[in-house]
């Protein structure tokens, strides 16, 4: 929601987002959050994590959905 309407690029992105964000080692804040829901774990605030596996799904207009699993190798 922070990147805008990027049409089919939005997939790519959100795997670069997911991409750095693992290697930084952090889960980005959600763009606009005022209130979590209790019992979801998201937040505001940038937060510390390190993660081995990411998933990126992407849903479209039309049924056109995908999702991408990455794992880091050490």
């Amino acid at each position: 929601g922070a990147t805008g309407h990027t049409l089919g690029a939005a997939g790519v992105v959100e795997l670069v987002f997911l991409i750095q964000s693992m290697n930084a080692s952090v889960v980005p804040p959600v763009g606009g959050l005022k209130q979590p829901i209790q019992g979801v774990d998201v937040s505001a605030e940038l937060r510390r994590h390190t993660q081995r596996v990411g998933v990126s799904t992407n849903l479209a207009f039309g049924g056109h959905n995908a999702a991408v699993a990455i794992r880091r190798v050490e």
